[in-house]
């Protein structure tokens, strides 16, 4: 079953959203539950589709969405190594497709296991994505789409300031 942060270390640190998971990994030997740390440079899919719910209320249209998925990872599906490339964060080739933003939690847009690391709307109104490195997912967008995230209860989430840098979670 998948915990939110806050409830792993059940309460015996505030989180916000410069809050790293190698930040928590201490309390977590104090907790009674097994440790199942977060996947690095992934999403889970029930949070997927709690963005795809929440997103596409501030999207024009649904129905163009890019798709980004790093060209390094193992067991990429075809659809992404024969598309094109672009140069992403740190210099590395992300493939992209494009497709509807209910694709991002199918297998195709997947591209591999989880969901995409980036996803970006045609019209610009939002983006969303995290690092190969990262066990956190960021989203901009404007003020009402990201506090209608923070205020859902299915997800774990907090504000940061538009000039947080993303940074690898294994320091």
């Amino acid at each position: 079953m998948r915990k939110t942060w806050s409830e792993a270390v059940s309460g015996a640190a505030t989180l916000s959203g410069r809050t790293q998971w190698n930040d928590l990994t201490d309390l977590l030997a104090e907790t009674s539950f097994p440790r199942l740390d977060p996947a690095m440079g992934s999403l889970d899919r029930g949070v997927a589709d709690v963005l795809i719910s929440i997103l596409g209320r501030h999207t024009r249209n649904t129905e163009r969405v890019y798709y980004l998925v790093w060209e390094g990872y193992a067991g990429i599906t075809t659809s992404y190594s024969a598309s094109e490339t672009v140069d992403a964060s740190y210099g590395r080739k992300m493939h992209y497709l494009q497709g509807s933003l209910e694709d991002a939690s199918s297998t195709e847009a997947a591209g591999f296991n989880g969901a995409p690391l980036w996803w970006v709307p045609e019209d610009g109104s939002w983006c969303m994505g995290n690092d190969i490195y990262a066990r956190s997912v960021y989203v901009g967008g404007s003020g009402t789409c990201i506090q209608e995230i923070i205020d859902d209860p299915r997800v774990e989430s907090y504000p940061v300031a538009p000039t947080h840098k993303v940074s690898a979670e294994d320091r």
